[in-house]
């Protein structure tokens, strides 16, 4: 491991250079060193080596480079990840004075990074050298680094400048061999070699590559055999040093920790990278890293060992899912006797005492106080200091406490990595610990398709045309020394992430447009910096947010199928190199209690409905069975506090709204069945049952809209922009909307979800035409790119000018962006909305920057590169549900507790009708009920899997119009409008015909008969006897006194069934029975009983084991079952099996919703 730089740079500025001579010895080899002139004294490696701290295994590898260095030949290390084969490589061309270009090689590297890129200066197309071609022409080292990483067929451009030293340029120039130069040189003059535009190559030119092994463990391709075979390799070794070499190189980088702890600490390293554990696929230690541990016990002598190590090396997050793993890890401990503890420990920040140039922080750990120092914080405010930078709301827990301390410890040695799921709140406590160190902060959200070129500058041009480069947030972090927040690297390719290595160990970095930035001393030692040399500032520190690899077994070569290996192996072997890793895991019921009161400012009382939320949300959590485990992925502490917010005014009757909330926010209704299953039984269990009662708002949003139009007309000068939509009122889409309401008068974004056809677009139109907002709409698809969903590219006069898209537009000026389609488009795209949701900031592909309009003046940006989010500025994003058949991404998925989510489905059965009367009011209610009764058949159908197109709202809205216009169609023929596609396909072809059939429907029906019943004359029969029964005490008939049902016994024996079977008789045949109906009754039930009310056609059903009543209107399918059994039970004779008559004299009240039976009168025979 070489860490010279890390130590001279973080604990003395003496440096020592053992080359004072002009003759270099490294073993047995010697070589000439040659001073370098002013122009290439920034381009040689400084403070690479130091003699005290150069192990000797080191020395075999300078030795052996100077003897390919003396043959002319090419080299290339192979090794494990990590800087060590970099370093070693810098350090000899420091020891040798010889100037170096380095490119980091990644899947996005093309010719023109290595070759000539073209840019447009002066209106004029110019190549300009890259790394490759500036190396050979004037001599320098190139160094590669992960020849493994780049496509196949894009490193063969190499070959020959390698073998040859030749080269053809794009620009018509010719490289050509030192030793072919010299010898045309003796025959033609340098002026007519330079008309051939032949250039000449550097006798001092080398090339050294960098790879990893050829192992499955490590990502990348194997080399070309050309390729390979122009190098000479060099394998420093699974681990470059030897145990001895590493103790006490440790040992003198850090005298004051106790060997014992450095011993241990290698042991289990080496333990970890044994070939005895191959076979249990361990991810490989990072030796590279060891030094910050042992650094860590330096500041914090009684810091625990497992602690440290857990830093470097998160085995927790690495083998969460590895049974296997996990128990080696644990068998290592114990076979070392080192105790395996991480949140034992009790860590607290006392007191920072901010200083100009360092940040004393007061630190306890079990007790004990130390003083930790944090150098170089804020020397150059990025802010203006009149206006501090202002601090989150953040409420604290002994928790975040702890982990406060755990990240201060780590920042004051390293760039960090937080881990934690989604919506644990891993942005907030970033945020609390910037402004705990007067941190300003660079926000800098990632996603799949950014390239690593991006990931430093994006070109643009200037109002000349001319082609520029522009720094991403990342450069401008490292220069006026912010912190900058890597929002989600589990989404980048794992090379784009490793590009960042130099950046991380050696804090330099050279840029797509020649500019090089570099570690604030190596700089402050130049004499005379180059123009092209940028200073990176002390200050400067990389903290990366991500989720935990989501992949089965993070140690093992097995690989999920549904998850991209980049974002299911994200934490792997090279990426542990990079940073100090922390976990942050979701609260418990004690921390999300104390939260959530915090948060709706009562922590003095509680709130029933507040409770009921948090230990059903955590029963989830911690559940065994995997159904309700995904559930729970969805109530974050994020949405827990959305549902809170709802719940906080209604303290009694709050069960419906609470599983009203918990439904929309899990979009539940869109779950796969058996996790829906499993997801209403809890919800069941829990007490929050269905209940047909509707949620009574306190505030109605039309009567909302008219008592605050004074402001919204003042917010909002758009009028024109206001959308214009044909909605027609129905109980359940004005019931969505009303809840729309609520969670926007919350200053929420708004996600609503569903399948096509259902209304979703209307239902926001509608919205925002009656509060006259205006819209600004935007549709996705599959070619949407970052780009372009935030700014439109034109060329206008021969340069490219960046215009706002839509949503720019709604951030500027306060209107409502209206993202439809937006499962459409890569989640990796519409991921850029989280940072604007979350902290209302945003980078621009064209160099602007969104900030939240409350943010302080930025004096390191221009004022016109800065777009101040609007107060009144709101999303509403539309999506189809997830799942076939939809062809779409999983938006709620990726995104969706950042939204008030709302599942909009087909509405229920009359509000489908009352919306289809609006749009056929000259069709009669039994055809429109007709059509209603078998579109529900055929969504059940979808849902149940039977067939696959899920049959909508729109396609109804279709027939019906079309029936209203045209009224003389057959609605036979009608229908053929939606079912035609069908017709190729014969299992579904059949069920539509069964189901239209069955509700009178005579689909694809070519000939009709007409069947009569059998005429039989009836004779008058005269009347022959009167009986007359009379009530006497020892009888055998008994009539029951009154039974008065009030009701709450009716709503709790009432139960609706939604579908019986009818099979209407007319259909293909002309029949006088009209309708046949199968109840869904038990096998042991039996019926007592039917009549028929003449008055409106209802029929009556009375049926035993158990005694019930069924009511159901002639030609619908939805039935009423009242449960009599309990009822009856005490007034008939247990012993026997009494018969129940139903007759005229049954008297019911029919009102809008319930049943009510006032009287029956039983009779029963012994």
């Amino acid at each position: 491991m070489f860490v010279v730089s890390k130590k001279l740079a973080c604990l003395r500025l003496t440096f020592i250079r053992t080359v004072t001579t002009d003759v270099l010895r490294i073993g047995s080899v010697t070589r000439p060193v040659t001073p370098s002139n002013d122009k290439n004294q920034s381009l040689i490696p400084i403070f690479y080596y130091e003699k005290n701290l150069f192990p000797p295994s080191f020395i075999r590898h300078l030795e052996w480079l100077m003897k390919k260095d003396k043959l002319g030949q090419d080299a290339l290390f192979v090794g494990p990840p990590g800087p060590t084969r970099r370093h070693l490589i810098l350090a000899y061309l420091e020891l040798t004075r010889k100037p170096y270009q380095y490119l980091q090689l990644t899947r996005d590297t093309t010719d023109s990074d290595i070759k000539q890129r073209r840019e447009i200066q002066n209106k004029t197309a110019l190549f300009i050298n890259q790394a490759a071609v500036n190396a050979a022409i004037h001599g320098h080292t190139l160094v590669l680094d992960g020849l493994e990483k780049t496509e196949r067929n894009v490193l063969p451009i190499l070959n020959n400048l390698l073998e040859n030293r030749e080269m053809n340029l794009d620009n018509g120039q010719f490289l050509v061999s030192t030793q072919r130069f010299d010898e045309l040189l003796k025959f033609y003059t340098k002026e007519q070699l330079d008309q051939l535009n032949f250039i000449r190559v550097h006798e001092d030119f080398r090339v050294i590559a960098l790879t990893l092994p050829p192992l499955p463990d490590y990502k990348g391709h194997s080399l070309d055999p050309p390729l390979r075979s122009r190098f000479q390799l060099r394998d420093i070794g699974n681990v470059p040093l030897t145990f001895t070499e590493h103790t006490n190189l440790l040992r003198t980088l850090h005298p004051n920790v106790d060997g014992l702890f450095i011993e241990n600490l290698l042991s289990l390293a080496s333990l970890i990278n044994s070939i005895d554990l191959e076979a249990v696929k361990l991810i490989h230690f990072p030796f590279d890293r060891l030094n910050l541990s042992v650094r860590l016990a330096e500041l914090v002598p009684n810091i625990n060992l497992a602690d440290c190590l857990h830093r470097i090396y998160p085995y927790d997050i690495l083998y969460k899912n590895s049974k296997e793993s996990k128990q080696t890890i644990q068998h290592i401990f114990k076979k070392l006797a080192i105790q395996q503890q991480l949140e034992k420990s009790s860590k607290k920040i006392l007191n920072i005492n901010r200083q100009e140039t360092k940040a004393i922080v007061d630190y306890e750990m079990n007790g004990k106080k130390y003083k930790i120092t944090v150098l170089y914080l804020s020397i150059v405010p990025a802010h203006d200091t009149s206006l501090p930078i202002t601090p989150p709301t953040f409420i604290s827990t002994s928790y975040h406490d702890q982990l406060l301390s755990d990240l201060m410890l780590s920042h004051s040695i390293g760039d960090i990595c937080l881990i934690g799921p989604k919506g644990c709140g891993k942005s907030l406590i970033i945020d609390q610990f910037a402004s705990l160190l007067n941190y300003p902060i660079e926000y800098f959200v990632l996603y799949k398709d950014l390239s690593a070129r991006e990931l430093l500058q994006q070109r643009i041009t200037n109002e000349n045309g001319d082609t520029l480069w522009q720094n991403t947030p990342l450069v401008q972090a490292a220069i006026h020394g912010r912190l900058l927040v890597l929002d989600g690297i589990h989404r980048l390719n794992n090379d784009t992430l490793v590009s960042l290595q130099r950046l991380i160990h050696d804090r330099e970095l050279f840029l797509p447009d020649g500019t090089r930035l570099l570690r604030h001393d190596r700089y402050d030692h130049l004499e005379n910096p180059s123009k092209n040399l940028r200073r990176i500032h002390p200050s400067f520190r990389i903290i990366a947010l991500a989720e935990p690899p989501s992949g089965s077994n993070i140690g093992s070569s097995e690989s999920s199928s549904k998850i991209s290996s980049s974002e299911q192996n994200w934490l792997n072997a090279e990426t542990l190199n990079l940073f100090l890793y922390h976990q942050m895991r979701s609260l418990n019921l004690t921390e999300e209690r104390q939260i959530v009161y915090s948060y709706l400012s009562s922590s003095n009382k509680s709130i029933p409905a507040i409770e009921h939320l948090l230990q059903f949300v955590h029963e989830l959590r911690n559940s065994t069975e995997t159904q309700l485990k995904t559930v729970a992925q969805s109530l974050s502490t994020r949405n827990v506090l959305r549902i809170a917010k709802h719940l906080k005014q209604n303290t009694t009757n709050y069960h419906i709204q609470l599983r009203d909330q918990l439904i929309r926010q899990t979009s539940a209704p869109f779950l796969p069945r058996l996790v829906q299953d499993a997801f209403y039984e809890a919800l069941n269990k829990s007490g929050l049952e269905v209940n047909e009662q509707t949620i009574m708002s306190k505030i109605n949003w039309k009567d909302s809209t008219m008592n605050n139009s004074d402001s919204l007309k003042s917010s909002f000068e758009h009028a024109a922009k206001v959308p214009f939509t044909i909605f027609y009122e129905n109980p359940i889409h004005s019931e969505i909307i009303q809840q729309m309401h609520e969670s926007f008068l919350l200053g929420e974004h708004l996600l609503l979800i569903g399948p096509q056809g259902v209304a979703k677009n209307r239902i926001v139109d509608h919205y925002l035409q009656t509060l006259k907002l205006p819209r600004e709409y935007i549709q996705l698809h599959r070619d949407t790119t970052v780009q372009s969903l935030t700014i439109q590219a034109n060329i206008i006069n021969g340069r490219i000018v960046y215009e706002d898209s839509p949503l720019i537009k709604a951030i500027k000026e306060g209107s409502v962006a209206v993202i439809d389609e937006a499962d459409k488009a890569p989640t990796n795209v519409t991921g850029i909305l989280k940072s604007l949701i979350e902290s209302g900031s945003m980078f621009l592909t064209d160099g602007r920057h969104v900030y939240p309009k409350e943010t302080g003046n930025i004096t390191t940006i221009p004022s016109n590169m800065i777009i101040r989010t609007h107060p009144n500025f709101r999303m509403i994003v539309l999506a189809n549900r997830p799942g076939f058949p939809f062809l779409g991404n999983d938006f709620f998925l990726s995104l969706g507790d950042h939204f008030s989510t709302f599942p909009i489905l087909n509405p229920p059965r009359e509000s489908e009708i009352i919306l289809l009367q609006n749009f056929g009011p000259n069709i009669e209610r039994k055809k429109l009920e007709q059509l209603v009764d078998v579109f529900t058949e055929l969504r059940q159908l979808s849902i149940d899997g039977i067939i696959s197109y899920p049959y909508s709202l729109r396609e109804l809205v279709s027939i019906v119009k079309h029936l209203n216009m045209f009224p003389n169609d057959s609605l036979a023929d009608v229908i053929r409008n939606v079912f035609d596609l069908d017709n190729y396909n014969t299992d579904v072809m059949d069920r539509l015909r069964t189901i239209l059939h069955r509700y009178g429907i005579p689909f694809h029906i070519e000939n009709r008969t007409v069947n009569l019943a059998i005429s039989h004359p009836l004779k008058l029969i005269p009347k022959q006897e009167t009986w007359q029964i009379m009530m006497t005490d020892g009888g055998n008939i008994e009539q029951s006194s009154s039974i008065i049902l009030n009701e709450n016994s009716n709503k709790q024996s009432m139960k609706i069934i939604q579908s019986i079977n009818r099979t209407d008789l007319r259909t293909q045949n002309f029949s006088e029975l009209i309708y046949k109906y199968r109840l869904p009754l038990d096998e042991t039930t039996y019926v007592h009983d039917l009549n028929v009310l003449n008055e409106n056609k209802s029929v009556l059903i009375l049926t035993g084991n158990p005694l019930s009543l069924w009511i159901f209107k002639l030609g619908e399918n939805q039935a009423k079952k009242i449960d009599l059994h309990s009822i009856f039970t005490d007034n008939t004779n247990q012993f026997t099996t009494p018969n129940y008559q139903v007759n005229i004299y049954i008297y019911i009240y029919i009102s809008d919703h319930v049943y009510f039976i006032t009287y029956i009168y039983l009779f029963y025979f012994s």
